[in-house]
């Protein structure tokens, strides 16, 4: 079996991911007021937060990588670093937020109260899980590491024609 290294790259998509369709899930619990929305939502928050909890640590990894690589990324790579231990905390928080809320559907007021936070916690996760996305896209495709679309296009025409010749 084929494992990747460093591995993060490879795995940061499941948690962006489970975030955005946990938030989703959340939301249509509200809308549509059904047992399985809420089931299925907690469930996802719950992959979300340990998907991003292994995502993390393969990150920590990564990042001395990186750095050895790249010494000018310090500061958007610190940055990135930052909102994925935010992203953490926020989807941990919503992980236990989950759990309670699946074990108070029998009590109404509880439970509302405890879909509002979730759904609360779900939207801040998404809105981290986003800035830490961003700013790893920046890392990978932006300025930061002169790599883009066109610089790949171009090496790959480059080595389309010297492989003709």
């Amino acid at each position: 079996m084929y494992i990747p290294e460093p591995l993060h790259p490879a795995i940061v998509h499941f948690p962006i991911a489970f975030t955005f369709l946990g938030t989703l899930l959340a939301i249509l619990s509200f809308i549509f007021y059904r047992k399985h929305f809420t089931i299925a939502s907690c469930s996802v928050l719950i992959l979300a937060a340990i998907t991003a909890y292994f995502a993390q640590e393969a990150g920590g990894d990564a990042y001395d990588q990186m750095l050895d690589a790249h010494p000018n990324v310090e500061t958007i790579l610190n940055t990135h670093a930052d909102n994925a231990n935010a992203t953490v905390r926020y989807l941990s928080l919503a992980a236990m937020l989950a759990i309670i809320t699946l074990f108070t559907f029998k009590r109404q007021k509880f439970h509302l109260i405890a879909k509002i936070g979730l759904l609360l916690l779900a939207l801040v996760s998404s809105y981290s899980i986003f800035q830490t996305a961003k700013y790893g896209g920046e890392m990978v495709y932006g300025d930061v590491l002169k790599f883009n679309s066109h610089n790949l296009s171009s090496t790959l025409e480059e080595e389309t024609h010297a492989e003709h010749e």
